[in-house]
């Protein structure tokens, strides 16, 4: 059976969120247009350049910002998941 990735399989580290696998990190980092999304490796060098979510935090309501900025940001972050096996093996 296959490890269900999502929201979930990331920890709160204060000010951002984190998935450390075996050699890389994926991070959810708070930004002024909703959340970027990053992958390191262990040395916190940057993988490949950070997503951001440019959600326009004017148009929708606070509910509605949340869940697209969540959605977008899992999406995005299941991308680089399935992308770097490294990512996989989780700590």
């Amino acid at each position: 059976m296959k490890n269900k990735f999502g929201f979930d399989s990331f920890k709160n580290m204060g000010t951002y969120m984190s998935f450390r696998g075996e050699n890389c990190e994926i991070c959810l980092e708070p930004c002024l247009n909703g959340c970027d999304v990053a992958v390191y490796d262990l040395r916190q060098n940057l993988l490949e350049p950070k997503y951001c979510t440019n959600i326009d935090l004017s148009s929708l309501s606070e509910f509605g910002k949340l869940i697209k900025v969540r959605r977008l940001a899992i999406t995005k972050a299941i991308e680089f998941y399935e992308k770097y096996e490294s990512c996989k093996s989780s700590k």
